[in-house]
């Protein structure tokens, strides 16, 4: 896990893993305390709204370094490149996950509430 971390950057995959974790606890907060559903189910949708935009920015971020690389080095390696373009989904694929654990949290307190 600390390799996929510091392989798509610390400065998106961070956040996006506290958000993770914060979703996770949310979701069963919301879950556990009834009173706090309606306050629980409007920060888990800014959160997992937030993360997902948060991954995406990461990935245009990373995009524009591997075009970068790609204009500036003189006979670019495709492995590098490959690197790159790697490392740019990882923060869109952890602000998906993010997103989808935020959600199924909200549609069990909302199951919850009917």
């Amino acid at each position: 896990m600390i390799n996929i971390i510091s392989d798509g950057g610390y400065l998106f995959l961070v956040p996006l893993m506290l958000l993770l974790i914060m979703v996770i606890i949310l979701a069963i907060r919301g879950h556990l305390i009834p009173q706090q559903q309606a306050k629980t189910l409007k920060l888990l949708q800014s959160l997992q709204l937030f993360a997902l935009v948060w991954g995406v920015l990461g990935q245009v971020l990373g995009l524009i370094r591997a075009l970068d690389i790609i204009e500036f080095v003189e006979g670019v390696n495709i492995n590098i490149v490959a690197a790159d373009l790697k490392r740019t989904f990882l923060s869109t694929f952890l602000g998906a996950i993010v997103f989808l654990c935020a959600r199924v949290g909200i549609i069990i307190i909302q199951w919850q509430e009917s």
